[in-house]
């Protein structure tokens, strides 16, 4: 950006938002079904204030997709299931696609046998971990989610990155109250600090125009 040039803030409603974000990884080569499930992923971590996590990401997608870091047409498998257990292998699609099927998969099985646990391998980043524990409070169960990540930080008193910031959420009905949920990393910048740097960035540079 030159120095004659001036950041603009635009607002959009969240409709308009969603449609276009679909309508991009439509483009990306994903399925609507799939391409809707990512947009609302990025749209519902912006209404809830965690930008890092919304449309700020789609640039980053987008050139994972382009490199064939991550592919949009992949389908998930479930390679193990046993009762209350599955394991789903995503086949280096999208995070938000496979965390939302395994989340669904966790509750129908915790609507029959009183707990579900699914795990998935070979996925990627996928957005803010309150969008799927959030999904169980709707079906009034308690829902956990958390993911590894790659190594960002050095352990307590080392100088090499070696342990992901490992994001973790939980949810629970509050009945006539709220629900109360916990969505944090184990870091001081959340997920992949890619997000809250670039929004630092971009803030910084607005409040100097």
């Amino acid at each position: 950006m030159s120095d004659k040039e001036t950041a603009q803030m635009k607002t959009v409603s969240a409709d308009d938002l969603r449609q276009v974000e679909t309508e991009i990884f439509e483009k990306q080569g994903f399925s609507h079904e799939h391409a809707a499930i990512v947009a609302d992923s990025l749209l519902e971590a912006d209404l809830r204030g965690v930008s890092s996590h919304g449309a700020i990401r789609i640039p980053v997608y987008v050139a994972r997709l382009q490199h064939k870091v991550v592919f949009p047409d992949r389908e998930l498998e479930v390679v193990q299931d046993h009762g209350a257990v599955a394991v789903i292998d995503g086949h280096d699609t999208f995070g938000q696609v496979c965390g939302t099927y395994a989340m669904q998969l966790a509750m129908d099985k915790a609507a029959r046998y009183g707990v579900g646990c699914v795990g998935v391998k070979n996925s990627h980043h996928y957005g803010t971990v309150a969008y799927y524990t959030q999904m169980a409070v709707k079906r009034n169960m308690i829902g956990f989610s958390t993911t590894n990540a790659t190594p960002l930080m050095p352990p307590p008193g080392g100088a090499a990155k070696m342990v992901g910031n490992n994001p973790i959420s939980f949810a629970i009905p509050g009945g006539d109250y709220p629900p109360v949920v916990l969505d944090m990393a184990c870091s001081v910048y959340q997920g992949s600090t890619f997000g809250e740097l670039s929004i630092e960035a971009y803030e910084e540079q607005d409040s100097q125009l």
